[in-house]
């Protein structure tokens, strides 16, 4: 009956080839439906065994096109600059071994009165952290020469020959995921770690002042993920990867 009133669907006995067209066609590019219940979809058809749905689709980079989709050409630029920021942190990620490594893409954690949204969450043989990326300084999706400078104050500025302008420091909203994850890992004997990533590359770091989590350009992540010194072994691993999806709400 849910289903019937989120989708308009008439419940019915059907082969699953339409089961799955349905999701693909109808579920899954639906604007009007959210990321959570459209994987809620996904699961009970896995359960009930229609195949070709086991892997799930990355609606956030698809919820995230559609959200550009806005006649606000301000907003528009600002997403579809950061859905480019995004992706290129993705590629480094992906030169992972998955065999040490788990990433995360775009989850949506809850827990008691709190859901945070993150960028990526990677689970490794070298530690947890949470991942945020920020496109500072790229213009049309391009990667552009400068400067990024942290004052006293935690202040932010982005400069180039042009000007001097300041930007939100992300700290808040990095440290709020940071600590949200670590409240839903209690359980486990492991320190969350937060890493601000830069995706753009040409913009040359000016940290004056120390900060609880590590700024890297996206080049950098990978060694930075590889060389921390953080170990946890696979089974540990396992249980880390369930207990995030648990608390997932995506």
């Amino acid at each position: 009956a849910n289903i019937h009133q989120r989708t308009g669907i008439v419940p019915t006995i059907m082969p699953e080839a339409s089961l799955k067209g349905i999701f693909y066609n109808i579920v899954f590019p639906s604007p009007r439906l959210d990321i959570r219940f459209k994987e809620d979809f996904r699961k009970l058809l896995v359960s009930i065994g229609v195949d070709g749905l086991d892997k799930r689709p990355d609606y956030e980079t698809r919820d995230s096109r559609l959200k550009n989709n806005k006649t606000d050409i301000d907003e528009y630029e600002r997403k579809k600059v950061g859905n480019k920021g995004e992706q290129i942190v993705r590629n480094f990620l992906d030169g992972l071994n998955a065999e040490e490594y788990a990433v995360i893409n775009g989850p949506v954690l809850r827990h008691g009165g709190t859901t945070k949204e993150y960028d990526h969450i990677v689970v490794g043989s070298t530690g947890v952290f949470c991942v945020e990326t920020k496109a500072f300084g790229m213009s049309e999706g391009n990667l552009r020469k400068g400067d990024i400078i942290i004052e006293d104050g935690d202040k932010w500025f982005i400069c180039n020959e042009k000007q001097k302008r300041e930007v939100k420091s992300p700290s808040v909203q990095l440290l709020e995921q940071k600590d949200l994850l670590t409240v839903i890992l209690d359980e486990f004997i492991v320190d969350v770690r937060p890493v601000l990533v830069l995706s753009n590359s040409e913009l040359t770091i000016k940290q004056k002042v120390k900060l609880p989590y590590k700024i890297v350009k996206a080049d950098d992540l990978e060694t930075c993920i590889r060389t921390n010194k953080d170990i946890i072994i696979e089974n540990d691993r396992i249980f880390i990867l369930q207990t995030i999806n648990n608390a997932r709400v995506n």
